[in-house]
């Protein structure tokens, strides 16, 4: 039961990765290295790095049998393939501890980023954008009730940029 619940979570996670590679694949050149295969995209390569990070923290937070990350050799995809138990208790414990090392999956936003943008949101309000939201779990913040045009939105965007260090990019749904 909990190899299949491994492979079930590493399939998905296999699968939110791939539309990310993708998307990097698509937006490189695809050159290919010497010996006619496939080169590494330098998403998949980045995603490769933190793979590995993630693994050796797993290995030093009890999980010694931890495997490597593999990298898919049509370069779609990163995935690793374990039949460790991700319900165990030191499973659990090990992935709070490493889990930041991983990107953000789609849809999610960096724990930086997120915290930059609730100190932008609350820098707004306190300079007299008093309906400025806190950003959604994805980080875009709902602005259908702010007047962006405003001279006091205008001026308090550049004074909470400045001061909260927030860089952005900023979503924004209306």
């Amino acid at each position: 039961m909990a190899a299949t619940y491994t492979a079930i979570r590493i399939a998905a996670v296999t699968t939110a990765l791939f539309g990310l590679v993708i998307t990097g694949a698509a937006c490189s050149g695809g050159e290919k290295e010497k010996g006619g295969g496939p080169a590494a995209t330098g998403s998949q390569t980045e995603l490769l790095a933190k793979h590995v990070e993630y693994s050796k923290c797993m290995r030093a937070n009890g999980l010694k049998d931890f495997p490597d990350p593999e990298a898919d050799p049509g370069g779609k995809g990163v995935g690793i393939s374990s039949t460790l138990d991700p319900d165990d208790p030191k499973y659990k414990a090990a992935d709070g501890k490493c889990k930041t090392l991983l990107p953000a999956q789609p849809g999610e936003i960096d724990p930086q980023a997120r915290e930059a943008a609730v100190k932008l949101a609350a820098c707004m309000r306190s300079n007299g954008v008093s309906n400025f939201p806190d950003p959604d779990g994805t980080g875009t913040f709902h602005l259908k009730d702010v007047d962006r045009e405003a001279p006091r939105y205008r001026t308090a965007m550049e004074k909470c940029q400045k001061q909260t260090g927030f860089k952005g990019p900023m979503r924004v749904e209306n």
